[in-house]
Protein backbone atom coordinates (compact mmCIF):
# COMPACT_ATOMS: atom_id res chain seq x y z
CA UNK A 1 0.00 0.00 0.00
CA UNK A 2 3.00 2.51 0.70
CA UNK A 3 4.24 1.67 -2.18
CA UNK A 4 1.07 2.46 -4.26
CA UNK A 5 0.71 5.80 -2.35
CA UNK A 6 4.65 6.55 -3.31
CA UNK A 7 4.13 5.54 -6.96
CA UNK A 8 0.50 7.94 -7.20
CA UNK A 9 2.86 10.52 -5.76
CA UNK A 10 5.58 10.59 -8.15
CA UNK A 11 2.91 10.12 -11.00
CA UNK A 12 1.25 13.52 -9.66
CA UNK A 13 4.47 15.41 -9.50
CA UNK A 14 5.42 14.25 -12.73
CA UNK A 15 1.60 15.24 -14.31
CA UNK A 16 1.91 18.37 -12.61
CA UNK A 17 5.27 19.55 -13.70
CA UNK A 18 4.07 18.44 -17.61
CA UNK A 19 1.28 20.66 -17.14
CA UNK A 20 3.51 23.58 -16.02
CA UNK A 21 6.46 23.09 -18.19
CA UNK A 22 3.76 23.33 -21.21
CA UNK A 23 2.20 26.57 -20.85
CA UNK A 24 2.84 29.53 -22.96
CA UNK A 25 3.81 31.49 -20.30
CA UNK A 26 6.82 29.31 -19.38
CA UNK A 27 8.01 29.89 -22.56
CA UNK A 28 11.33 32.42 -22.38
CA UNK A 29 11.65 34.40 -25.51
CA UNK A 30 14.92 35.65 -27.18
CA UNK A 31 16.12 37.90 -29.84
CA UNK A 32 18.76 40.16 -31.28
CA UNK A 33 18.93 43.91 -32.13
CA UNK A 34 18.25 43.02 -36.18
CA UNK A 35 16.65 46.04 -37.89
CA UNK A 36 13.88 45.70 -39.23
CA UNK A 37 12.55 42.22 -36.97
CA UNK A 38 13.52 43.84 -33.72
CA UNK A 39 15.51 46.89 -32.89
CA UNK A 40 15.25 49.49 -29.94
CA UNK A 41 13.28 52.73 -30.90
CA UNK A 42 12.78 55.44 -28.06
CA UNK A 43 13.18 53.58 -25.82
CA UNK A 44 10.77 50.58 -26.81
CA UNK A 45 11.28 46.94 -28.57
CA UNK A 46 9.64 46.91 -31.99
CA UNK A 47 10.01 45.49 -34.89
CA UNK A 48 8.29 43.21 -37.30
CA UNK A 49 9.06 39.98 -35.86
CA UNK A 50 8.44 41.84 -32.39
CA UNK A 51 4.56 43.28 -33.87
CA UNK A 52 4.02 39.80 -35.22
CA UNK A 53 4.76 37.96 -31.76
CA UNK A 54 2.23 40.34 -30.32
CA UNK A 55 -0.32 39.65 -33.05
CA UNK A 56 -0.15 35.90 -31.91
CA UNK A 57 0.01 36.37 -28.56
CA UNK A 58 -3.08 37.90 -29.35
CA UNK A 59 -4.90 35.39 -31.12
CA UNK A 60 -3.57 32.86 -28.34
CA UNK A 61 -5.34 34.99 -25.52
CA UNK A 62 -1.76 35.08 -24.07
CA UNK A 63 -0.61 38.12 -21.77
CA UNK A 64 2.39 39.88 -23.89
CA UNK A 65 5.53 37.86 -22.26
CA UNK A 66 9.12 39.58 -21.72
CA UNK A 67 11.65 39.64 -24.19
CA UNK A 68 15.45 39.10 -23.64
CA UNK A 69 17.66 41.11 -26.25
CA UNK A 70 20.58 38.99 -26.30
CA UNK A 71 24.08 38.96 -29.04
CA UNK A 72 22.73 36.26 -32.13
CA UNK A 73 25.50 33.73 -30.64
CA UNK A 74 24.61 33.81 -27.10
CA UNK A 75 21.09 33.66 -28.01
CA UNK A 76 21.35 30.23 -31.09
CA UNK A 77 23.51 28.46 -27.99
CA UNK A 78 20.27 29.55 -25.41
CA UNK A 79 18.22 28.45 -27.70
CA UNK A 80 19.64 24.79 -28.42
CA UNK A 81 19.98 23.71 -25.04
CA UNK A 82 18.19 25.74 -22.29
CA UNK A 83 14.33 24.16 -22.22
CA UNK A 84 11.24 26.33 -23.18
CA UNK A 85 13.36 29.15 -25.15
CA UNK A 86 12.11 30.49 -28.10
CA UNK A 87 14.30 32.59 -30.45
CA UNK A 88 13.60 34.67 -33.05
CA UNK A 89 13.47 35.73 -35.93
CA UNK A 90 15.68 32.48 -37.54
CA UNK A 91 16.23 32.04 -41.07
CA UNK A 92 14.98 28.34 -41.49
CA UNK A 93 17.98 26.32 -43.09
CA UNK A 94 18.36 22.59 -44.25
CA UNK A 95 20.98 22.01 -41.27
CA UNK A 96 19.05 24.16 -38.96
CA UNK A 97 15.57 22.14 -39.35
CA UNK A 98 16.58 19.10 -37.04
CA UNK A 99 18.20 21.22 -34.41
CA UNK A 100 15.00 23.17 -33.33
CA UNK A 101 11.24 23.09 -33.67
CA UNK A 102 9.41 25.64 -35.95
CA UNK A 103 6.28 27.75 -36.19
CA UNK A 104 6.88 29.85 -39.59
CA UNK A 105 7.04 31.98 -41.72
CA UNK A 106 7.10 35.64 -40.81
CA UNK A 107 8.50 36.96 -43.88
CA UNK A 108 10.88 35.83 -46.30
CA UNK A 109 14.50 36.64 -46.67
CA UNK A 110 17.47 36.99 -49.77
CA UNK A 111 20.99 36.50 -48.27
CA UNK A 112 23.81 38.36 -50.11
CA UNK A 113 27.19 39.87 -50.11
CA UNK A 114 27.32 43.77 -50.11
CA UNK A 115 30.21 46.09 -50.72
CA UNK A 116 31.32 50.01 -51.24
CA UNK A 117 30.38 51.32 -54.07
CA UNK A 118 33.54 52.95 -54.36
CA UNK A 119 35.23 49.48 -54.36
CA UNK A 120 33.66 48.57 -57.34
CA UNK A 121 33.81 44.91 -56.83
CA UNK A 122 32.19 42.76 -59.43
CA UNK A 123 31.06 38.87 -58.74
CA UNK A 124 30.05 36.37 -60.76
CA UNK A 125 31.27 33.07 -59.70
CA UNK A 126 32.04 31.31 -56.63
CA UNK A 127 35.60 31.01 -56.54
CA UNK A 128 35.76 34.70 -57.11
CA UNK A 129 34.92 34.92 -53.48
CA UNK A 130 37.43 33.66 -52.24
CA UNK A 131 39.85 36.55 -53.24
CA UNK A 132 37.93 38.70 -50.84
CA UNK A 133 37.76 39.27 -47.09
CA UNK A 134 34.54 38.25 -46.41
CA UNK A 135 32.36 39.56 -42.47
CA UNK A 136 29.27 37.85 -40.87
CA UNK A 137 27.61 37.72 -38.07
CA UNK A 138 28.56 34.67 -36.09
CA UNK A 139 26.40 31.98 -36.14
CA UNK A 140 24.33 34.40 -38.87
CA UNK A 141 22.73 31.87 -41.48
CA UNK A 142 24.32 33.84 -43.82
CA UNK A 143 28.00 32.67 -42.67
CA UNK A 144 26.47 29.19 -42.46
CA UNK A 145 25.93 29.41 -46.02
CA UNK A 146 29.17 30.33 -46.79
CA UNK A 147 31.06 28.11 -44.33
CA UNK A 148 28.73 25.38 -46.49
CA UNK A 149 29.49 26.79 -49.57
CA UNK A 150 33.30 27.29 -48.80
CA UNK A 151 34.37 25.64 -45.90
CA UNK A 152 35.98 27.15 -42.99
CA UNK A 153 38.38 30.03 -44.73
CA UNK A 154 40.97 32.21 -43.74
CA UNK A 155 38.67 35.07 -45.98
CA UNK A 156 35.59 34.80 -43.59
CA UNK A 157 35.90 37.15 -40.38
CA UNK A 158 33.15 37.08 -37.74
CA UNK A 159 31.72 39.17 -35.10
CA UNK A 160 28.83 39.40 -32.79
CA UNK A 161 26.77 42.29 -34.37
CA UNK A 162 27.19 44.83 -37.44
CA UNK A 163 28.57 48.02 -36.12
CA UNK A 164 32.17 46.44 -35.92
CA UNK A 165 31.77 45.05 -39.37
CA UNK A 166 31.23 48.42 -40.98
CA UNK A 167 34.14 49.72 -39.19
CA UNK A 168 36.68 47.16 -40.77
CA UNK A 169 35.59 48.05 -44.27
CA UNK A 170 36.02 51.84 -43.58
CA UNK A 171 39.51 50.35 -42.66
CA UNK A 172 39.21 48.45 -45.58
CA UNK A 173 40.14 45.06 -43.43
CA UNK A 174 37.42 43.53 -44.87
CA UNK A 175 35.63 43.86 -48.57
CA UNK A 176 32.40 42.39 -48.29
CA UNK A 177 29.89 41.53 -45.51
CA UNK A 178 26.55 38.81 -45.75
CA UNK A 179 23.14 40.28 -44.43
CA UNK A 180 19.93 39.78 -45.75
CA UNK A 181 19.39 42.21 -48.70
CA UNK A 182 15.87 43.30 -47.78
CA UNK A 183 17.04 44.30 -43.85
CA UNK A 184 20.22 46.19 -45.21
CA UNK A 185 19.23 49.52 -46.02
CA UNK A 186 17.38 49.78 -42.46
CA UNK A 187 20.18 48.35 -41.26
CA UNK A 188 22.61 50.59 -42.53
CA UNK A 189 20.53 54.33 -41.64
CA UNK A 190 20.35 52.94 -37.94
CA UNK A 191 23.94 52.78 -38.02
CA UNK A 192 24.39 55.86 -39.40
CA UNK A 193 25.51 55.12 -43.28
CA UNK A 194 24.19 55.96 -46.44
CA UNK A 195 22.79 53.03 -48.09
CA UNK A 196 23.46 54.43 -51.30
CA UNK A 197 27.22 54.18 -50.67
CA UNK A 198 26.67 50.27 -51.09
CA UNK A 199 25.51 47.61 -53.39
CA UNK A 200 25.17 44.22 -53.49
CA UNK A 201 27.34 42.26 -55.39
CA UNK A 202 26.42 38.52 -55.14
CA UNK A 203 22.93 36.66 -53.96
CA UNK A 204 24.09 34.08 -51.50
CA UNK A 205 20.44 31.71 -51.21
CA UNK A 206 16.64 32.84 -50.02
CA UNK A 207 15.25 31.41 -46.66
CA UNK A 208 11.80 31.57 -44.49
CA UNK A 209 11.98 33.75 -41.69
CA UNK A 210 10.52 31.95 -38.41
CA UNK A 211 10.03 31.26 -34.68
CA UNK A 212 12.83 28.71 -33.43
CA UNK A 213 11.85 26.42 -30.46
CA UNK A 214 13.75 24.44 -27.74
CA UNK A 215 13.33 21.08 -28.90
CA UNK A 216 12.29 20.66 -25.38
CA UNK A 217 9.32 22.20 -25.74
CA UNK A 218 5.34 20.25 -26.50
CA UNK A 219 4.36 19.60 -29.71
CA UNK A 220 1.41 20.63 -28.79
CA UNK A 221 2.50 24.01 -28.24
CA UNK A 222 4.24 24.21 -31.59
CA UNK A 223 0.68 23.49 -33.36
CA UNK A 224 -0.95 26.07 -31.69
CA UNK A 225 1.49 28.68 -32.52
CA UNK A 226 1.64 28.00 -35.84
CA UNK A 227 -2.04 28.06 -36.03
CA UNK A 228 -2.11 31.37 -34.57
CA UNK A 229 0.94 32.56 -37.01
CA UNK A 230 -0.83 31.21 -40.08
CA UNK A 231 -4.16 32.96 -38.97
CA UNK A 232 -1.70 36.07 -38.08
CA UNK A 233 -0.03 36.28 -41.65
CA UNK A 234 -3.46 36.60 -43.49
CA UNK A 235 -4.57 39.56 -41.99
CA UNK A 236 -4.76 43.10 -43.12
CA UNK A 237 -2.81 44.03 -39.49
CA UNK A 238 -0.24 41.97 -40.98
CA UNK A 239 -0.20 43.43 -44.48
CA UNK A 240 0.24 46.76 -43.20
CA UNK A 241 3.37 45.51 -41.02
CA UNK A 242 5.02 44.65 -44.46
CA UNK A 243 4.98 47.76 -46.03
CA UNK A 244 5.79 49.57 -42.81
CA UNK A 245 8.95 47.70 -42.64
CA UNK A 246 9.58 46.40 -46.04
CA UNK A 247 8.44 49.46 -47.86
CA UNK A 248 9.97 48.69 -51.03
CA UNK A 249 9.73 44.53 -50.81
CA UNK A 250 7.81 43.38 -53.63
Amino acid sequence: MRQNKIELLLLFVLFSFRCEAESFHDLHYTTEEYFPFSYIENGKLTGIAIETLHLVWNQLGVKPQSIEILPWSRAYHYVQHKPHTVLFAMARSKNRVPLFKWACAITKSHYVLISLKSKQITLSQDDKIKKYKIATIRNDIAEQILLGKFGQSSNISTNTTMKPILNMMDRGRVDLFAYDEFAANGMLETLGRNPKDYETVYSLANSETCFAFNKSIDDELITQFQHALTLVVRTSSFKELQKKYFPNKR
